[in-house]
């Protein structure tokens, strides 16, 4: 009642605060969502972004309408409700179109780029991104802020196409439209994103020119807070790259900056630059045997060391993940300071070494991601030709997909005049009726139905008419094909001059007249043309093959893990690069394709000094995680999937091919030759079960056994129960039956035998491929009873409660529990 008698009296004080300078309700709400946004009450704001959208749209006010969908879009934003936020921004900018305003359309198109970011549909947001960065050019003031953040998602999306390239561009553009426009805030936001994006593409001298050039700026115009924002930023790159004594300097220059500036804007970045600084400062001294400088964030950090020793000596498991949060949050310990106190104990105590395994989380425990920057993303595999233009129509392609642009006529194109029917390799489009000759025919290779999908796409665009600038739209037919087989196509369509017909449509040899017409009833269905789906799907599709549901922070939701496909590891170097493979059962493998591709399934990222391999949507859970004894070029990593035979007698069909996939590593300039170890931490999840056959065999016994017993009961119970006038065609089936019945005779067992299989079944216990050499097991939380590890998890435990309860001995009688505990 309290909460409500406050929300009552809030909204009062809205309607009686506003009263005076507002003219209508609509614009009270407007003012509400603004409280709430601020506020952080995001479901509140969105409901006031309705009224008010619902009192503008009473009113007929165009430009009221247009001010609350953005409201409504921005706080649907932030409910990360992003289908609906790009409804209300996509109405946001018919209205600001319809009414002529430029910079308000400008705004919205922003809004709709990064709500068509977060949904996945790349294209969507680059091309609101673009048209958003015309819009701010032609408005007559505030453009720069528009034009900035429309750089700034445009950015992100090449990114996460992959192109860091088109991304790096677009930042310079930005940055050098807001320096002519003197835009101070514009700039700052531009230098930003250009170096996120040179460090996101693997530019660490990009990101570091960036920088001192922006650090050279900010002294200028006298930013302070910039100046040493960027020098952290400078800190960290020298510090990534080895430079430990620039990286000190750097550090340190920022914190005489930070010290130097007024006590309400030091005391503003306290939690903000000054902890990552002093790391870098802590890091440094440690590199050069020098002991780092005392200050209140570094004994922070040797406080929650202390603790986190003594709880792993006494094995307390909430003091240990308490001074682990400390730790982390001080910001002025280093990953060497964890070596040097827990390292002894671990090598020295395997129970240690257990409990910090399975206490201390993979990203605490191999390595801080975040503090490492952004990796360089493989997703994609490259297929060549890459690309191909057949006059109007356009084709790229992955080793995974196909992907047909061609452009449409305004004139002819109206809402539901696209029909786009596919079989499993032939394709027609027809507009209005008509089929398109260029989008027809038969294709190269063979698609997977049921992940192919197709979308008309529009965007804004200026053509002048008789030296008049009219707004139209420019729409784009795209078709996303699947590859149904992992290769590259050689062409986009299946040429017949000169060569045979589509395999899937020359069909079988018939040897018969039944055969002939099986083949017939086959090459029907193949070749059956159905309306393809329209609409791409949400997000990009990746990671939700590898579980069953949404995610919910445990493993057990995942239905495709590492120990499902992979049955070896292997890592070779050269003395310019590294190759490590991951091998695959093929069945498995196949198995797998038949929920997602493979472009779907693996992943791996690369650092300058750490690599990690994981199946999409189960990061938590790598394949391989790895830190580097040397340095790598990111940006020049590439991986493909061949076939090897080094794991082929591991394979569950040895005759078949052997996929595995292999990434190989180019070693930097500096780490150029033979070393000595590849890596100096490795950890890889567990493998596949190498006698699975055995357990396999055993269950095919008893199901055997069990089958064989219940169709003789029958045949014996169809024998006793029949009447005079049935026993002659009983008995003309009785005959029919003995050469079945002494089959299944031989497949019953005995009782010794049937023992015996109960035995072995009973002592069978899971044993699994040996993974690389050296390299650390990840513990996984679903340990089962049978799992090699689980008397370590359990002896584990014991240890806990024994240090919880003080109690080591034998159990004993427990009156309030009416049975034995060992816990008194």
């Amino acid at each position: 009642w309290h909460q409500l008698s406050l929300l009552i009296l809030r909204r009062l004080y809205f309607r009686m605060a506003l009263a005076p300078t507002v003219g209508s309700p609509a614009e009270s709400w407007i003012v509400e969502v603004d409280a709430h946004l601020v506020g952080n009450r995001r479901k509140e704001a969105a409901n006031a972004a309705e009224q008010a959208l619902a009192a503008f749209r009473a009113a007929g006010d165009e430009a009221g309408q247009a001010r609350a969908l953005s409201k409504l879009g921005s706080a649907r934003l932030r409910l990360r409700r992003f289908a609906e936020a790009a409804m209300a921004y996509a109405e946001a900018v018919d209205l600001r179109l319809r009414l002529g305003d430029n910079a308000g359309q400008g705004d919205a198109q922003v809004g709709l780029a990064t709500a068509e970011h977060g949904q996945g549909n790349f294209a969507a947001a680059l091309a609101a991104a673009q048209a958003a960065v015309v819009l701010s050019s032609e408005a007559p003031a505030g453009g720069a802020g528009t034009a900035s953040a429309a750089c700034d998602v445009a950015a992100e999306v090449c990114i996460a196409l992959g192109r860091p390239e088109e991304a790096a561009r677009l930042a310079k553009e930005c940055l050098v439209t807001q320096r002519r426009a003197r835009n101070a805030d514009g700039m700052a936001v531009a230098e930003q994103t250009l170096i996120r994006v040179c460090l996101r593409g693997g530019d660490a001298v990009g990101a570091l020119r960036a920088a001192k050039k922006a650090c050279s700026r900010m002294c200028e115009v006298g930013d302070g807070l910039g100046q040493a924002s960027m020098l952290r930023v400078a800190a960290e790159l020298h510090l990534r790259a080895g430079r430990v004594e620039l990286a000190g300097q750097a550090a340190e220059e920022a914190l005489a900056i930070l010290r130097a500036q007024a006590p309400q804007k030091a005391g503003d970045n306290e939690l903000g630059d000054r902890p990552e600084l002093n790391r870098i400062v802590a890091e440094a001294s440690i590199a050069h045997g020098e002991r780092p400088p005392s200050v209140a964030s570094r004994a922070a950090a040797l406080a929650a060391l202390a603790r986190l020793r003594e709880a792993l000596e006494a094995r307390a498991d909430g003091a240990f993940l308490s001074a682990q949060r400390s730790f982390l949050a001080s910001g002025a310990g280093s990953q060497k300071d964890l070596d040097l106190v827990l390292g002894p104990l671990t090598q020295n105590d395997p129970m240690a070494a257990v409990f910090v395994q399975s206490h201390m989380p993979a990203s605490a425990l191999l390595a801080d991601q975040a503090a490492q920057g952004q990796p360089f993303c493989l997703r994609r595999f490259h297929a060549e030709p890459a690309r191909g233009v057949s006059g109007k129509l356009e084709w790229e392609q992955t080793m995974g997909a196909v992907t047909i642009t061609f452009p449409l006529v305004s004139d002819d194109y109206k809402d539901g005049s696209v029909d786009v029917q596919m079989s499993t390799y032939h394709l027609q489009v027809s507009l209005q009726g008509k089929k398109l000759a260029p989008l027809s025919g038969v294709l190269a290779g063979v698609v997977v139905f049921g992940k192919s999908w197709w979308e008309v796409r529009e965007e804004e665009s200026k053509l002048r008419v008789r030296g008049v600038d009219t707004s139209t739209k420019k729409r784009t037919l795209v078709i996303h094909l699947t590859k149904l087989e992992h290769k590259a196509w050689l062409q986009l369509w299946h040429s017949e001059k000169g060569e045979l017909a589509h395999p899937l449509a020359r069909g079988r040899f018939s040897w018969t007249a039944e055969m002939h017409e099986d083949v017939q009833e086959d090459q029907k269905a193949l070749s059956a043309l159905a309306p393809l789906r329209c609409g791409s799907c949400d997000g990009d599709g990746m990671g939700d093959a590898t579980r069953a549901g949404a995610r919910s922070g445990v493993a057990d939701d995942f239905v495709i893990s590492p120990d499902d496909l992979c049955v070896g590891i292997h890592a070779s170097q050269t003395e310019n690069a590294l190759v490590i493979g991951v091998h695959f059962d093929g069945e498995a493998l196949r198995v797998a394709q038949e929920r997602t591709g493979v472009e779907d399934l693996l992943a791996a990222d690369v650092w300058e000094d750490q690599l990690c391999i994981f199946l999409r949507g189960d990061e938590q859970n790598p394949i391989l995680w790895a830190r580097l004894a040397g340095r790598v070029c990111p940006e020049e990593s590439a991986w493909c999937v061949t076939t090897s035979d080094r794991f082929r007698s591991r394979q569950r069909e040895c005759g078949a091919p052997a996929p595995v996939l292999e990434v190989r590593l180019t070693k930097s300039s500096a780490s150029q030759g033979r070393w000595q170890a590849m890596f100096s931490d490795c950890w890889q999840h567990r493998l596949m079960l190498s006698n699975y056959g055995e357990l396999e065999e055993l269950r095919w016994l008893l199901d055997s056994d069990a089958a064989a017993r219940q169709a003789l009961a029958a045949i014996a119970a169809r024998g006793e129960v029949r009447t005079s006038d049935e026993a002659i065609s009983d008995d003309a089936e009785g005959a029919a039956d003995e050469p079945r019945e002494a089959e299944l005779a031989a497949a019953v067992l005995t009782d010794d035998q049937r023992d015996e299989v109960h035995r072995r079944l009973h002592a069978w216990r899971e044993e699994r491929f040996e993974g690389l050499p050296g390299a650390r097991l990840i513990q996984r939380s679903d340990m089962g009873l049978q799992e090699q590890g689980f008397a370590s998890y359990v002896s584990t435990v014991v240890s806990e409660i024994t240090q919880r309860v003080g109690c080591s001995g034998k159990a004993r009688w427990s009156a309030a529990l009416g049975r034995y505990s060992y816990i008194h």
